[in-house]
C-alpha cells in the first residue's frame, strides 16, 4: 500500500494527534519563527523551526509509538529548555547518540553537530520517567570546560567522537564533536554491540 506524499510546509498539514505509529524524521535547523495557531499557548515552541517539527511530530504519534530523529546539537545544548520539557512531558527518551561533525558533509554540506534521538511515546499507564536530559551539565574537554547535555556528560558513551571547543561563526569557542579515525570508531562499536543501547522499559 503506497502512502500520500504530502508537498506543504508541516504547519499547514492538518492531522490529529496520535496519527502515526512511528516518526523518522531529519528536523530542519533555522533560527525563523512558524505560524500555528495550535501552539499559540505555548510560544516558545514556534520561535524557532527547529524545536516546532520536534515538538509536533511527538504530538503526531500515537500512545505507545516510536520516534527516531535527526537534530543538532542544540535540541539538548540549548540554555532554553522549553522544547525539552514539553516533548519530557509527553515521551521518555530512549536513547540519543551524538554523530561526529561532518557526518552530514557529502550530502548536506554541513558541518554541524548532530544527534540521533529515539523517543517513546507514553502511554496513560506508564509513568514518567525521571528525566535525565531537561538540564545542562559541565563536560571538561581537552580544550576547556563547556556546558552540554547532561545525558551526554552521564553518558559519554554515546558520543561518537572527541569532545572539543573549536572557533565558528557564530562562537570563539563552540563546543564540537571531532570526528574519530575508522578503526577508533569500529572499536567502539564492537564494545557497543555487545550491550543494548536502549530499552523501552528501561530508557538511557
Amino acid at each position: 500500500m503506497l502512502g500520500t506524499l504530502r508537498l506543504a510546509g508541516f504547519e499547514t498539514v492538518a492531522l490529529p494527534d496520535g496519527f502515526f505509529d512511528v516518526v523518522v524524521g531529519n528536523v530542519p535547523f533555522g533560527n525563523y519563527p512558524v505560524l500555528d495557531s495550535r501552539y499559540k499557548k505555548h510560544p516558545a515552541l514556534t520561535r524557532s523551526i527547529h524545536d516546532y517539527f520536534l515538538a509536533k511530530s511527538v504530538d503526531l504519534v500515537r500512545p505507545g509509538g516510536l520516534l527516531a530523529l535527526i537534530t543538532s546539537r542544540h535540541t539538548l545544548d540549548k540554555q532554553n529548555s522549553a522544547v525539552r520539557e514539553y516533548v519530557a512531558a509527553k515521551a521518555n527518551l530512549l536513547a540519543a547518540v551524538r554523530l561526529p561533525n561532518g557526518t552530514f558533509r557529502a550530502n548536506a554540506g554541513t558541518d554541524v553537530t548532530t544527534d540521533l534521538l529515539f523517543l517513546h511515546r507514553r502511554e496513560s499507564a506508564v509513568p514518567e520517567q525521571a528525566q535525565p536530559w531537561l538540564q545542562l551539565k559541565t563536560l571538561q574537554t581537552g580544550d576547556g570546560p563547556v556546558e552540554i547535555n547532561e545525558y551526554f556528560v552521564d553518558h559519554p558513551q554515546h558520543m561518537l567522537g572527541t569532545p572539543a571547543l573549536d572557533s565558528t561563526q557564530y562562537a570563539a569557542a563552540e563546543f564540537t564533536q571531532r570526528t574519530v579515525l575508522p578503526t577508533t570508531l569500529r572499536r567502539r562499536s564492537q564494545r557497543r554491540s555487545r550491550r543494548p543501547v536502549c530499552n523501552i522499559d528501561k530508557p538511557g
